[in-house]
């Protein structure tokens, strides 16, 4: 058996490799997904996209992180506890995020409401499937995962590709990243074999919620200031310049994956 040294140092390379592709992917497929639908089509789906992303953080709460942390002390009990939790944050969450997009376009007045809408379908997704991914991050099973992420992204792309040759607009990359999520999400749950129940007791459910409060507050703290793009410089300088905007930053998060890859690893 590999020592844990051997395996942070593994698992590691493995999430660098990813990580690497990532960057490859991240950066070229921004460009021509972008020039493939124009740049105000882009930044029509790129604003969504993090408002959505930012939606999904506040209702997972750090409950994902509850599992990794307390490492082989979990059980199916605690996992079903978490999914359970992670399906009451996210309905809330969803009403909210549907309400947000049903009254986006007072303030931002470009058209980001629908395709707000429709990236909020990927919410349960994202949140149930925490919960097998926490399971292979346990065991470091980083390996899997980059397969997983990597086979996800490029669906992501060919989808969009294809759709936007079609003159699909706006809808090419939020069809992409619809099937992104269904592909992960599927495959999480067939690679772990994790089936879901509805499972409550009060005790844990406390204790879970209060750890995660307590470790996604910061993360929420930092990422408001991801909402200057879509509600600042959507609203005054259109979605163009969220395109823009957004490519810029998809860059520059994408060449910092070696502090992303530390601080998972350090989790």
């Amino acid at each position: 058996m590999p020592g844990f040294r051997e395996l942070v140092l593994r698992n590691g390379a493995y999430m660098a490799l990813r990580r690497g592709a990532g960057v490859l992917l991240a950066i070229g497929g921004a460009i021509i997904v972008t020039r493939a639908v124009g740049p105000r089509a882009y930044g029509l789906f790129a604003g969504p996209l993090v408002l959505s992303g930012f939606i999904t953080s506040l209702a997972t709460f750090g409950l994902d992180v509850s599992l990794i942390r307390r490492g082989e002390d979990v059980d199916e009990a605690d996992e079903h506890q978490v999914a359970s939790l992670l399906l009451l944050t996210g309905a809330i969450a969803l009403a909210v995020g549907l309400a947000v997009a049903a009254t986006l376009d007072v303030w931002l007045p470009d058209g980001f409401g629908p395709p707000l809408a429709v990236l909020l379908i990927t919410l349960p997704l994202a949140l149930l499937s925490l919960v097998p991914a926490a399971r292979l991050e346990r065991s470091l099973r980083y390996g899997t995962l980059a397969t997983i992420d990597v086979g996800a992204d490029v669906l992501y792309y060919t989808v969009t590709l294809v759709l936007a040759l079609s003159g699909a607009g706006v809808w090419a990359p939020v069809s992409g990243w619809l099937a992104r999520h269904l592909l992960r999400t599927g495959t999480l749950f067939a690679v772990t074999r994790y089936r879901p129940r509805w499972y409550w007791n009060g005790a844990l459910a406390r204790s879970t919620m209060r750890y995660g409060f307590g470790y996604s507050m910061s993360g929420w703290l930092q990422q408001t200031q991801s909402l200057a793009n879509p509600l600042i410089i959507g609203r005054y300088l259109g979605a163009e310049a969220v395109a823009v905007v957004a490519i810029a930053g998809r860059i520059v998060d994408a060449l910092s994956f070696i502090k992303q890859i530390t601080a998972r690893l350090a989790i």
